[in-house]
């Protein structure tokens, strides 16, 4: 079974909201709960580009095996239709919360993933806590600018959708900075009016052993995310 732990952190909460504190909540570690982990039913020769795609009893059994042997009850998973939308079904089904990204990659993709989200969404209220319209898309891009205007795009549509889940945006750092390096003088404060939440995924590690000039002195790993989230913090400010 293919598991990662879940690197994003949210920080911020732009509207408050019951439904915002239960996905808060729910990634929240404690001595009970270890929060939320990330899980692609993509095993063995499934793959979600071209197929094959993983059966319901594929999806089901992988999932009863993480209830069975690890206190996860919530998972982050990177798109919300196809396979990934039977996933949130069964853990509907299992009494697993999830958390989930729209993939966002070019305009042809984007319609019919957000249209598929949306149904997702609507039909499980009480399983799927929150959608971030996209995951490092800002990053990715060669044309930051345009890929804000698609996740601000995309959020506008959720909402225009009858969504009534937080629906956030999920970044590395430089991401939220526009591209840039050095001090987050680029940070979109054009999110402030759409998201409800603003993730960081936390990359520390690689950006350390990446040509990334970004780097600011910083040879740790733990020094490094900590400067992260302290920037983080900066965004907070005036997101809020």
């Amino acid at each position: 079974m293919r598991i990662r732990t879940i690197i994003c952190i949210l920080l911020v909460a732009v509207y408050a909201s019951c439904t915002l504190q239960d996905l808060i909540t729910a990634m929240t570690p404690t001595a009970t709960s270890p929060g939320c982990i990330s899980f692609s039913p993509f095993v063995d020769n499934y793959t979600p580009n071209y197929g094959p795609f993983p059966p319901e009893s594929l999806i089901r059994t992988l999932l009863n095996v993480l209830v069975s042997q690890t206190g996860y009850r919530c998972i982050h998973i990177y798109d919300l239709g196809g396979s990934y939308a039977t996933v949130v079904k069964v853990a509907d089904s299992l009494g697993i919360k999830v958390l989930a990204n729209v993939y966002i990659s070019s305009a042809s993709l984007t319609i019919s993933n957000i249209d598929s989200a949306i149904t997702t969404a609507n039909t499980y209220p009480n399983t799927l806590l929150g959608i971030s319209c996209g995951s490092e898309t800002i990053y990715e891009s060669n044309n930051p600018t345009g890929a804000r205007t698609a996740v601000e795009s995309c959020v506008r549509q959720m909402r225009n959708g009858g969504v009534t889940q937080p629906i956030g945006y999920i970044d590395v750092f430089t991401g939220w900075c526009g591209g840039a390096e050095a001090s987050c003088t680029n940070f979109f404060s054009a999110l402030e009016s759409s998201v409800d939440f603003v993730g960081l995924d936390d990359v520390s590690y690689l950006a350390l052993n990446s040509q990334s000039s970004f780097h600011g002195g910083k040879t740790h790993t733990r020094e490094y995310s900590l400067a992260n989230q302290q920037a983080m913090l900066q965004i907070k400010h005036y997101l809020e």
